[in-house]
């Protein structure tokens, strides 16, 4: 499957690298097309594929597929056993707020 890469993903290698984290094409291709875990229901039709990135950071993609070809829509890396930012974000229901 050929891989499309969206204006946001682009510059995520750039945004990244500045941080001091230097992911590749290829780390991507290997991501969407081998995950270690992949999320098929949490941003149902997107995709979210995981793999490891390296001793301390897993890589996260966020792809859809049309039809023979795969469209990233972006990408970030994560600490390991850390869950992404939607998972540790409560809902407005749970939130607590200062009594005043």
């Amino acid at each position: 499957m050929k891989i499309i890469y969206t204006k946001h993903a682009k510059r995520k290698f750039k945004e990244l690298e500045r941080l001091g984290i230097k992911v590749s094409r290829r780390d991507i291709t290997e991501t969407t097309r081998n995950p270690e875990h992949s999320d098929r229901t949490s941003d149902f039709p997107k995709l979210i594929a995981s793999n490891s990135f390296d001793k301390t950071r897993i890589i996260r993609v966020v792809f859809r597929k049309e039809n023979d070809k795969i469209i990233v829509i972006t990408f970030y890396s994560n600490f390991a056993n850390t869950p992404p930012v939607r998972a540790r974000m409560k809902r407005s229901s749970e939130r607590t707020y200062p009594k005043g």
